[in-house]
């Protein structure tokens, strides 16, 4: 699947490299199309080709923004069930009572 808005920006971020707004739009797009893989892909590609150390800022950013997702995706915690702990404290005491029972039974 190819997106048309993510060629096109990328070509204005290759067009002229340091234009730190193209950047910022690129990675945007990518963020809300869910597309930082290829972004970072595209970025890693480049910096192989260029060597350029201003990049690695590029890769930073999208690291950002990816561990922002999944922050963000992260679900919270359940609670407890109260009435589900409360049986589970019931059964343990049951058993316990039960073995204390043969306990008893076997040492008398």
């Amino acid at each position: 699947m190819t997106d048309a808005v993510l060629e096109a920006l990328w070509a204005k971020v290759i067009e002229d490299f340091d234009d730190d707004a193209a950047h910022q739009r690129f990675l945007e797009h990518c963020r809300q199309s869910g597309q930082l893989l290829e972004a970072a892909t595209r970025y890693r590609a480049r910096k192989a080709e260029t060597n350029d150390a201003e990049i690695d800022k590029r890769l930073s950013a999208i690291a950002i923004y990816a561990m922002a997702e999944l922050e963000s995706k992260r679900a919270e915690p359940k609670g407890r069930d109260p009435l589900a702990l409360l049986a589970a404290a019931l059964v343990v005491a049951f058993f316990c009572a039960a073995i204390i029972g043969l306990v008893r039974a076997l040492l008398s």
